[in-house]
């Protein structure tokens, strides 16, 4: 296993989080500092995919049910006040996560790390929060897209 830094997995997630936004969501996707309305703003989704190999972890995006909606709409190309299933919620938040540790996992290989994915999952809750356990690297990246919050949280031994 190569000795990437911390700052290096960041950037190799940042990188995988636009390609999946600029390929799948076709939404506009901005970095932003911490944003706490992610944290307070009720109801939450969570979209968490786990991988294993020379890392261990997961990545996990939380945004709310109204941002979810929106990506959703965008992934599927229907109008703003269109409605969709919480299946079909899921699917898109859970594809979003898939494409994003997807490109994580190509630009990880380069450096000869290997890692195998899992099958992501949605679940929803207030004020929901990946608790990382000890030893583990942590951080998270800070985006909005059309007025919405959304927090990757990504951790790895």
């Amino acid at each position: 296993m190569s000795t990437i830094q911390i700052t290096e997995l960041r950037e190799y997630l940042w990188a995988s989080v636009f390609e999946a936004f600029d390929t799948m969501v076709s939404l506009p996707l901005e970095r932003v500092e911490q944003d706490d309305a992610i944290r307070h703003n009720g109801l939450l989704l969570a979209a968490a995919i786990t991988f294993t190999g020379d890392r261990k972890g997961s990545l996990t995006l939380l945004c709310s049910a109204d941002c979810a909606r929106t990506i959703t709409r965008a992934m599927l190309v229907l109008e703003k006040d269109d409605p969709v299933q919480e299946s079909e919620i899921n699917d898109a938040l859970g594809e979003v996560v898939n494409l994003a540790i997807g490109g994580f996992k190509t630009r990880l290989s380069t450096s000869g790390e290997e890692i195998r994915i899992s099958i992501p999952t949605v679940t929803k809750g207030q004020d929901m929060r990946p608790i990382p356990s000890a030893g583990t690297e942590y951080f998270s990246l800070f985006s909005k897209t059309e007025g919405y919050a959304l927090e990757f949280v990504f951790a790895c031994k």
